[in-house]
């Protein structure tokens, strides 16, 4: 079976990608096993995530943090990473993830983004990119930066992570904003 790479989908503001989302990862199909994302059913295989619980209620999943048991990070990436190992559901989780799909990218902080890449690896005993699983990142980095505590703007993007996973650049330019009157 062919191998599937990780994608990052960047969005202009308005463009509707969480609709995009839904409609296109509803029948994303992993072609080593079959199995599909459905928003809102995370399944052994696949999951959707994204950094707010706004974000992640509007696209049936969970937050970024829930899914990678990273808590608020206190301690630094080692202790969160310590902690978190200990935790068999996350174990299980990330030995039988295939697909991950993380909306709302842009609002992940470089070191939540940098600590879930090396956890993944960790648990899947894999120095590939996330342990070898599939990314799909959507998010558009011109709207809020992630918070930072330092007033530094701590983007995702300048990880060793980000490097690291290779993202292929989806762009989404045709504003879809308001629904079209039939």
């Amino acid at each position: 079976a062919k191998a599937l790479g990780p994608e990052y989908v960047l969005s202009v503001t308005g463009t509707v990608r969480v609709r995009i989302l839904i409609e296109c990862t509803e029948t994303l199909t992993d072609a080593a096993d079959g199995a599909s994302i459905q928003f809102g059913h995370e399944s052994a295989t696949n999951a959707i995530i994204a950094s707010t619980g706004a974000a992640a209620i509007l696209v049936g999943g969970r937050t970024f943090h829930s899914f990678f048991s990273l808590g608020i990070l206190q301690g630094g990436a080692d202790q969160a990473i310590a902690k978190a190992i200990k935790n068999s559901g996350l174990r299980s989780r990330l030995r039988n993830l295939k697909t991950l799909v993380i909306d709302e990218i842009s609002m992940l902080s470089l070191e939540a983004f940098d600590t879930a890449e090396r956890l993944a690896r960790q648990v899947r005993h894999s120095d590939l990119a996330w342990g070898g699983v599939r990314i799909i990142a959507a998010g558009d980095f011109a709207q809020l930066p992630p918070i930072s505590p330092d007033r530094n703007k701590a983007w995702c993007f300048r990880a060793p992570a980000w490097r690291r996973s290779q993202f292929k650049k989806v762009t989404l330019k045709e504003v879809k904003r308001t629904e079209d009157a039939d």
